[in-house]
């Protein structure tokens, strides 16, 4: 398990005037008290998943779950995972008819461009064998995640007496920022810039060189329209 590192904070201090005026090295620390400290975004092996619905007697899969599948299947490919498992459950009511559409799923899998090779078939234990259990789909990835679940109340706000953050606060701002973290790559390490558009570059410097503007039109007209309006 990976933590992602923490923005360092600057913190500047001035003196009292009387006093003049003193300079503080950069804090490399966050405060004691500070929410990215007890809530933190943590970089964490996890699988993801997909459970595809079977009911008793189901013979074929629906459109809308070849197109989930298909979906799962593109989510795999972005992900660069190395193997995706087909996960059929046993002891079901269901187990006879998910063994069979497993082969189904399989055969999407494929024509949405995995490698058979990297395709595993494993059977997982259903909780009750009363009830009809999912097929399900699992690949390996990373994802960000808080290191604790948020709700947590261990003091009385009542009784504090001291003027700092409640244990709760913030927790729900990290949740939501690892939940829509894209590449929680991101969080370890940089990306490397991107090519700059010479093409672009270059009609730029012709259009300069000839003394043309180089702003687009939507920006010409939009500055035109601001001086009327402030005009």
């Amino acid at each position: 398990m990976f933590q992602s590192v923490k923005s360092p904070i600057l913190v500047l201090c001035a003196g009292l005037a009387l006093a003049g005026c003193q300079t503080r090295s950069a804090s490399t620390t966050l405060p004691p008290n500070d929410y990215k400290t007890r809530h933190p975004i943590v970089v964490v092996e996890a699988a993801e998943t997909l459970d595809i619905p079977v009911g008793l007697s189901t013979d074929a899969l629906s459109p809308a779950t070849h197109s989930a599948i298909a979906g799962f299947a593109q989510h795999f490919h972005e992900k660069r995972a190395s193997a995706i498992q087909i996960m059929v459950p046993s002891g079901a009511a269901n187990e006879v008819t998910a063994t069979y559409l497993a082969g189904e799923v399989r055969r999407t899998l494929i024509q949405s461009g995995i490698p058979e090779s990297r395709i595993e078939h494993m059977a997982y234990r259903s909780s009750d064998p009363a009830i009809n259990a999912p097929i399900r789909l699992a690949f390996p990835t990373i994802k960000a995640k808080l290191t604790k679940q948020c709700g947590l109340w261990p003091e009385d706000l009542g009784k504090s007496h001291e003027n700092r953050d409640y244990y709760n606060f913030g927790c729900a701002s990290q949740q939501n920022l690892a939940a829509i973290i894209a590449d929680p790559q991101d969080l370890l390490s940089p990306r490397a810039m991107t090519a700059a558009d010479a093409s672009r570059r270059d009609i730029i410097f012709d259009k300069y060189r000839l003394g043309e503007k180089t702003q687009s039109a939507s920006t010409v007209e939009d500055a035109g329209q601001a001086s009327e309006v402030g005009g």
